[in-house]
């Protein structure tokens, strides 16, 4: 169990942080360190991310269907560019998520997640490389996202997903939807 104590205090410091950044013109933003700039989108991501999810079931879907949406996507891309890529991107973005995050738990959990599913999808596509794994993995990805939109969304919560309103979706975001996810 999460110590409330310790979510309270980070959030509060990130509050903080954020107000900081918000009060700085453009050019002093850009002069602020590059993990500090992260740290700020992250905070202001996933804000909007809960703002936008709010119906139990649909966080659920979430949870469970983006890592598989990744995993998928890893698979994919180990099987057109090799089984090491598929690690090295996987260890990045589990690296980025221990990076931004203030969270005691997920973070760790979404480090873990992506070492071990850039792992595993480089062993599945190096195994199977030649019997139609890249169709499986666009397939199952295709199917994540239907339910997440189709029965998280447009059926659980009435209304669009983040990504159909692209001007809110970071590229941050993107990429660490897991930590995302299961930060909510």
């Amino acid at each position: 169990m999460v110590d409330t104590n310790i979510s309270r205090s980070t959030t509060a410091r990130g509050e903080q942080e954020e107000s900081k950044v918000k009060s700085r013109s453009d050019a002093e933003k850009k002069q602020l360190p590059l993990l500090t700039r992260l740290q700020a989108q992250h905070r202001k991501d996933l804000k909007q991310y809960r703002s936008a999810h709010k119906e139990r079931t649909n966080r659920i879907l979430h949870q469970i269907l983006i890592p598989v949406q990744y995993y998928a996507a890893l698979v994919f891309v180990g099987v057109v560019t090799g089984p090491f890529v598929a690690l090295v991107v996987g260890g990045m973005l589990g690296v980025l998520s221990m990076l931004v995050s203030e969270e005691p738990i997920a973070p760790l959990g979404a480090f873990l997640f992506f070492l071990c599913a850039g792992w595993s999808a480089g062993d599945v596509a190096d195994e199977y490389k030649w019997k139609n794994t890249s169709a499986v993995a666009l397939i199952l990805w295709n199917v994540s996202w239907g339910l997440q939109v189709g029965v998280g969304h447009y059926t659980g919560e009435g209304n669009e997903s983040n990504v159909a309103k692209s001007a809110e979706v970071s590229y941050l975001s993107m990429a660490l939807s897991v930590l995302i996810a299961w930060s909510s």
